[in-house]
């Protein structure tokens, strides 16, 4: 029931409550966004209604704390749209999407932008119910003008000494009629959101499987960026256009096999490492400001117990900067560099070439987050190589883990070429330093002859500055030689790579000397 046109005139378009920076943000967002504004204009061509309803998904995302707004403060006309994000949002699809999403922009625009079609097959199928709200609107602007011809009137007679008749008979014929068509409009309010009700069913359908699709775009991407060697924060900083780029060259079936296969040995690297460096003592090392909510400092949770001060603790956690500490850990352990070398040769095309390049991303971001140095070396017929050089290992571009990661030119195979540039690397550093560290990880799938004499002054070197050499076979015998004889006998088979013991095995014991008896 409406008591007043002012009532009539507030009642709002969005469902989702959200003040002026967040309206602001998702503006810039739009603005900035390409394909986030595509699906905007797609959206509103299906229905009027569509700006609104983008806007409330993506609110529903991105807020921390989201406020839905009371239907009875609602234009009728959009309470499809409130009905759309209320059974989105009882969904556990939309819980686990809000992983990725939560306070990030962009992760929300492009999760509503992969909603999108599903959202205009919902919108398709209640046309007639939104016809049916529109006409409930134009019943509300009668209503309006009724009410503000009733205030007229009594304004009017409040100014008069007597009151004619018929006056007083206008002012009761406009409060009877007030009330009919309130009753009227509260009846047909009540039938529209019923038969709006009998829609849910499908909706969710629709919205469990748009969501699913937002959720599984978002964790491959994620496999991805961290495949790649892209923190989550510096993920997170990128302009909407730079992600979106990047998106597009994550999006080939290649990469994103590449990044499945990465994330299946990433999470043995990880419980690898957890049991090598259990308890390691940290210490409290620097004052900066970010978004790592671990790591805040006190005095900014207790923002959070004032309305004004917690909307600006959320302003700063958006924009990562909030006051947190910086822990580093004390453990003194010295680690050697890692030169990988991957067999680029014909041979090699396809799932094999995959596993090979997942395995040298591996390698590579444990370098990065070990601080290692790290040379990665392409290599195919003879005397043809490609190298990288990722010593200043803190400044690897993405462009270069691009290029480390992208296929080579094929050819034949050949051994001795790869492994001479790896024993002058090592060779230098260990004239430099008189000690060695570093170890070489070879990736093949196959075998190529080499010179007995070439065989017999490789691992006479090998003995005089101590290295080793790691060898990973892929659909290949392990005791095949000569790569038996040059990694001592320890050549682990891929499939067993995928299994985690082997894995575990050359990271545990990458720099140690010696692995002449540790055998594959």
């Amino acid at each position: 029931m409406f008591d007043s046109p002012e009532q009539i005139k507030n009642l709002l378009r969005n469902t989702i409550y959200a003040d002026r920076w967040d309206r602001r943000d998702y503006e810039a967002i739009r603005k900035n966004m390409e394909e986030f504004a595509k699906a905007h204009d797609k959206l509103m061509n299906v229905i009027d209604t569509g700006s609104n309803l983008l806007q409330d998904v993506y609110m529903s995302l991105v807020q921390p704390r989201v406020t839905p707004i009371p239907n009875e403060k609602i234009r009728p006309s959009y309470l499809i749209n409130k009905m759309i994000t209320k059974e989105a949002m009882s969904l556990k699809e939309w819980e686990m999407l809000r992983q990725y999403s939560l306070a990030d922009d962009v992760a929300a625009a492009m999760a509503a932008t992969t909603m999108e079609p599903e959202l205009e097959e919902i919108v398709k199928r209640v046309k007639d119910l939104q016809k049916r709200a529109q006409e409930i609107e134009k019943k509300l602007q009668d209503l309006m003008e009724k009410m503000e011809e009733h205030l007229d009137l009594d304004e009017m007679i409040k100014d008069l000494d007597e009151v004619p008749p018929e006056m007083t008979e206008k002012v009761e014929d406009l409060a009877d009629q007030i009330t009919e068509m309130n009753e009227a409009i509260e009846q047909e309010v009540e039938e529209f959101n019923e038969n709006l009700a009998a829609e849910t069913t499908t909706a969710k359908d629709d919205l469990r499987k748009s969501m699913q699709k937002a959720y599984d775009k978002a964790e491959s991407m994620e496999t991805t960026s961290q495949a790649f060697g892209i923190e989550d924060a510096e993920w997170r900083s990128m302009p909407p256009e730079r992600r979106l780029e990047l998106a597009k060259k994550f999006n080939s079936e290649r990469i994103k096999k590449i990044a499945e296969m990465f994330g299946a040995l990433q999470r043995l690297m990880w419980a690898e490492r957890q049991r090598t460096t259990y308890m390691v003592p940290e210490e409290i090392h620097n004052v900066t400001t970010g978004d790592d909510l671990a790591h805040i400092m006190a005095h900014e949770l207790t923002r959070l117990g004032h309305p004004i001060h917690r909307l600006l603790f959320f302003k700063d956690f958006m924009e990562k900067n909030l006051s947190q500490y910086e822990l580093r850990g004390i453990e003194k352990v010295g680690k050697g560099g890692i030169i990988c070398c991957i067999d680029e040769s014909g041979s090699m095309g396809g799932q094999k070439e995959m596993w090979a390049k997942a395995v040298g991303l591996c390698l590579l971001n444990l370098a990065k987050e070990q601080k290692r140095a790290f040379y990665g070396v392409h290599f195919g017929s003879a005397g043809r190589i490609q190298t990288f050089d990722f010593t200043d290992i803190r400044n690897v571009s993405l462009d270069d883990v691009l290029a480390f990661a992208s296929p080579y030119q094929g050819g034949g195979t050949d051994f001795e070429t790869p492994l001479n540039f790896s024993l002058g690397v090592l060779q230098k550093e260990f004239d430099e330093k008189g000690s060695l560290d570093g170890d070489i990880v070879f990736i093949t799938d196959g075998q190529a002859a080499v010179g007995s004499d070439w065989l017999s002054n490789f691992k006479s070197e090998q003995e005089r500055i101590g290295f080793n050499v790691w060898g990973v076979i892929i659909g290949g015998t392990r005791t095949a030689e000569p790569l038996s004889s040059i990694c001592d006998g320890v050549v682990f088979d891929i499939k067993d790579l995928r299994g985690g013991s082997d894995i575990s095995t050359i990271l545990a014991n990458l720099g140690k000397r010696k692995t002449s008896q540790i055998k594959g």
